[in-house]
């Protein structure tokens, strides 16, 4: 999972292994450069990203997002990892 907001990565995991329990493995990245070290040592299944999250952990502890990094994620995993499946946590809301 990769999302800069740590109280609801811990969310998001806590209802992912209400459903799946021991099936699944969850992981943690709170930026782009921690999740694609992530993603080449043991690529997973899935991806669950947030697309607005810190680059790097400097940026992360600054608390400033990048409005590309989830595109970032997205681009690298695509071509080096294609079997890898992505799915977009967003908490932008749109305007009406």
């Amino acid at each position: 999972m990769v999302e800069d907001d740590r109280r609801y990565a811990q969310e998001i995991a806590g209802e992912v292994l209400a459903q799946f329990g021991d099936e699944v493995e969850t992981r943690f990245a709170h930026d782009v450069q921690s999740a694609l070290g992530e993603v080449e040592q043991d690529p997973p299944d899935l991806i669950l990203l947030d697309m607005i999250c810190p680059l790097t952990p400097a940026e992360l502890l600054a608390g400033k997002p990048s409005p590309d990094a989830g595109e970032r994620v997205v681009h690298h995993v695509t071509r080096h990892f294609p079997w890898v499946k992505i799915a977009i946590l967003s908490g932008q809301q749109k305007e009406k």
